[in-house]
């Protein structure tokens, strides 16, 4: 069955004018194809991401279900978890973090074979994260060894005679090799294999550190099992064939009342490992919108033009018996069908850009990742591109009924779509911006609000550039003929020249906001060797510990910087009511100052309310009759909805310690010092079970690699992170985002180009009569390409210090309110932008007015006459 005759002749028809008219085909579809593709890249990247999360999410978890707790379990509450998800096989393992350090090849080691290098001098100590396994780990997946392939029996058995199997960036760092000796705790370990992969690890090269594998039987003698630890505990179970694991973890859930412990399915858990990258998706996926809402604006540049002068043709169709609404659906078919050869261009070029969206996403996983486009991503480009090109052209399209074809036989007439309020053509544009926007984060109220900061962005961006177009009126009068002609042009202040404005104004605006805001952030990352940073964190010091380790580093000529106790419990009430299940599943942080002397160091935290703690305590905590003095952190008091007066208290390993808030802190998290979200005043926490916290001042690499190695030698349970390498792992991350959302923008800065090229073209075709009368009358070249060039060199300079100044207020508000931070302008990044963009804004109008302002005024006085 064929197409009816009507439908029929309607695609013929608009098959041929576009033949007619391949010019504004090409870009049209161009165009919409450039907006389109950063956001088909960002969705196929995350529907690649998320897919191959759930399909290897038993690998990364290494088991159906997880039960994992700050404590070990005992024998029954094992047995009684197995007996409810029906295990068909179980595992164990220990995970916690401390120090190790290369030593040379122990007596007994690799008997009878001869040292392969000098034996190591064991001055490096480093920060690593330990996984205490049983034989039977992983039951999914499995771990790969450097010229072994995946670990068996055999090297199970070697892992439990004293053996390690350690990450090659441990290797590397503390300069051993496979063979030699590892120091963890106060035992010896001998490094037989390098991992090769390890289908468990997330994070890829942004772990706190590297993992080294021990067995599970050795780590008491370790000595790192100590009270007030930050040992976590897994029981991993595998289900048989076909047993459902989210019902297996409802059974399981019931069987235990403790908060602190968690029953997760390989699904849950990989969820919670996609949710930062998603996170970071989202929030580019948005920003992607604004270029296919510049695309859309664009396309409706593009097609008012075409329809324009397609307006004689629409008006003699209507005469020879042509209905409006045919008329309307031969246009609506030629925007459809360049919509989705807009689609297909944009599923092209993602399919280009994508394995490079692909290496960077390793960030966030540690095995690469191989993103691939679906029928997902080529169906919604083409949605999208058929939506955003119906909501940018429909509006246009609906003039076509008030077209009055009279007009033909009225001498000097031309048929025209008549005017109306065209900021109200934006409307249509705007709901779709509003929806995507929605739909891309899966949140009314995020998408709500983004959409509506947008909406008034550009609200804001275009009566600036109204009034400033209109305000060239009244600037002086000028000799220059190019400068004279090009304020004129601008001061009309046409559709075309404001939507120029601000889509220029808002690629500016993101292009500018990316390095300040990194400017921002850097600056509060401020390198250790600039001395605003500690250099060294310590923590898991037992308290009996303390003295010895102050003395360890004076003799060394360093203080202690802020040694702070780490007792851990569990919210139970506010005031008096019992808190919220999300609150009390949590273990919290506490402690209390010492009344000892540290080392001097910049405040990391601030009275903003109350009063400090006094002396002489009013109460010591043992009842709600007899509260002690708490000081908590303004947000985290926020958050649970309570101030100056109210109580809490908190479960202390079996002990409930009440409290009354008497103060409120501001905390500076990136000062890197010990910091807490609740403080109990001296005089209550003391007898509980801590370890305590402590950094060391700035110090050059050589003195922290000996400072590490002399306490990991002295004090084999303290574990010290490097914040130096932190800090440099956390800048080399964010450098990853910053160049992520600099080409998310950057995508719409081409989208406004191409905007730019299709303005001025036609507004050289439009002053083509102009432009040839001006050479007639004596103007050169020169001074007609100069019109041009000031034009729309003005036009951009405008826009983009437009842009400029509200990026500059958007990063000072949101370094100051979102991010806690000091900033201070980065005048590098603005000055290129402010010097880049005018000069390819007027190589992109000179490159599209080259036709018509080389064109001969003969020729138009030829056309003229025939």
């Amino acid at each position: 069955m064929g197409l009816p005759t009507s439908v029929a002749l309607s695609l013929k028809l608009a098959i041929r004018e576009l033949r007619n008219d391949p010019r504004f085909a090409l870009f049209f579809a161009i165009n919409l194809a450039l907006g389109l593709s950063g956001f088909v890249v960002l969705d196929a990247l995350e529907s690649s991401v998320g897919a191959e999360l759930q399909a290897r999410s038993q690998s990364f978890l290494g088991a159906d279900i997880a039960v994992s707790s700050g404590r070990a379990l005992t024998g029954d509450e094992i047995r009684a978890f197995d007996r409810a998800a029906d295990a068909e096989s179980t595992s164990n393992w220990v995970e916690l973090f401390s120090m190790a350090s290369g030593v040379p090849p122990a007596p007994g080691m690799q008997a009878g074979a001869e040292p392969r290098r000098p034996p190591s001098t064991g001055s490096r100590a480093r920060l690593v994260e330990i996984r205490a396994i049983d034989p039977s780990f992983p039951l999914y997946g499995q771990i790969v060894l450097d010229g072994v392939g995946p670990a068996g029996r055999a090297q199970h058995t070697e892992l439990a005679a004293g053996g390690a199997w350690v990450d090659p960036l441990l290797l590397a760092q503390l300069g051993v090799e496979v063979g030699d000796g590892l120091k963890v705790g106060s035992s010896m370990f001998e490094i037989q294999h390098a991992i090769g992969r390890d289908a468990g690890r997330m994070g890829g090269d942004f772990g706190i550190a590297p993992r080294i594998y021990i067995s599970l039987d050795r780590l008491a003698e370790t000595g790192l099992i100590v009270t007030g630890g930050l040992a976590s505990y897994r029981h991993l179970i595998r289900l048989a064939a076909g047993r459902d694991p989210e019902a297996a973890v409802a059974r399981m859930t019931e069987l235990t009342t403790d908060p602190t412990v968690r029953v997760r399915s390989h699904r849950a858990a990989t969820r919670d490992l996609a949710r930062g990258f998603a996170a970071v998706n989202d929030y580019l996926g948005l920003v992607s919108l604004i270029a296919v809402f510049l695309a859309a604006l664009g396309a409706s540049h593009l097609f008012r033009e075409f329809l324009s002068r397609r307006v004689g043709d629409v008006a003699i169709l209507l005469c020879l018996g042509s209905t409006r609404a045919r008329a309307q659906a031969v246009f609506v078919a030629q925007v459809w069908m360049l919509a989705i050869a807009a689609a297909l261009i944009a599923t092209f070029v993602a399919a280009v850009v994508l394995p490079l969206a692909g290496d960077a996403a390793v960030a966030f996983s540690s095995s690469a990742i191989s993103p691939r486009l679906g029928t997902r991503s080529l169906v919604l480009a083409i949605a999208l591109a058929l939506a955003g090109s119906t909501a940018a052209c429909l509006p246009l399209l609906l003039r076509i009924r008030g077209l009055r074809p009279a007009e033909l036989f009225v001498e000097h007439a031309r048929p025209s779509l008549g005017t109306g309020r065209d900021l109200l053509l934006l409307v249509p544009a705007l709901l779709l911006f509003w929806a995507a926007a929605v739909w891309r984060v899966e949140d009314l109220r995020i998408g709500s609000l983004f959409a509506g900061l947008f909406a008034v962005a550009l609200a804001s961006f275009a009566l600036l550039g109204r009034a400033l177009l209109r305000g060239l009126d009244r600037l002086p009068q000028v000799e220059r003929i190019g400068t004279r002609l090009a304020i004129r042009h601008l001061s009309k202040a046409r559709a075309s020249a404001l939507g120029a404005f601000v889509s220029i104004a808002l690629c500016a605006f993101l292009v500018s906001l990316a390095p300040q805001l990194q400017g921002a952030i850097q600056q509060d990352l401020d390198p250790p060797d600039r001395g605003r940073l500690p250099s060294l964190f310590l923590f898991d010091i037992q308290p009996e510990q303390l003295a010895g380790l102050q003395s360890h580093v004076a003799e060394r000529g360093v203080a202690l910087q802020k040694p702070s106790p780490l007792v851990r419990a569990r919210l139970e009430t506010v005031n008096g009511r019992a808190a919220d299940d999300r609150s009390r599943g949590r273990t919290y942080n506490l402690t209390y100052p010492l009344a000892i002397a540290s080392g001097s160091t910049e405040a990391s935290d601030r009275l903003i309310a109350g009063s400090a703690f006094r002396d002489s305590a009013q109460g010591a905590g043992e009842s709600a009759a007899n509260p002690a003095q708490v000081s908590l952190e303004q947000r985290f008091a926020k958050r649970l909805g309570v101030g100056l007066g109210d109580t809490l208290s908190f479960d202390v390993q079996g002990v409930t310690v009440f409290g009354r808030i008497t103060s409120l802190r501001e905390v500076y998290w990136n000062s890197f010092q010990p910091n807490f979200f609740v403080s109990f005043a001296p005089g209550v926490l003391e007898p509980a079970p801590q370890t305590l916290l402590a950094s060391l001042p700035p110090l050059a690499r050589v003195e922290r690699e000996r400072m590490q190695a002399s306490i990991v030698e002295r004090f084999p349970n303290v574990s010290v992170i490097d914040v130096t390498a932190a800090v440099q792992r956390m800048l080399a991350l964010l450098g990853r985002l910053h160049w992520a959302l600099q080409s998310t923008a950057s995508v719409s800065l081409v989208v406004g180009m191409v905007l730019i090229y299709a303005v001025a073209r036609d507004q050289a075709r439009a002053r083509r009569a102009e432009t040839n009368l001006l050479k007639v009358l004596g103007a050169d070249f020169a001074t007609v390409r100069s019109a041009v060039d000031i034009e729309f060199g003005l036009l951009t300079a405008l826009a983009t210090c437009s842009g400029i100044a509200a990026s500059v207020a958007a990063s000072a508000v949101l370094a100051s309110v979102a991010l806690e931070s000091s900033w201070t302008l980065a005048w590098l990044p603005l000055c290129g932008i402010v010097t880049a963009a005018p000069m390819l804004c007027v190589a992109t109008a000179r490159l599209a007015t080259r036709q018509v302002l080389r064109e001969s005024p003969l020729a138009l006085l030829q056309s003229a006459e025939a």
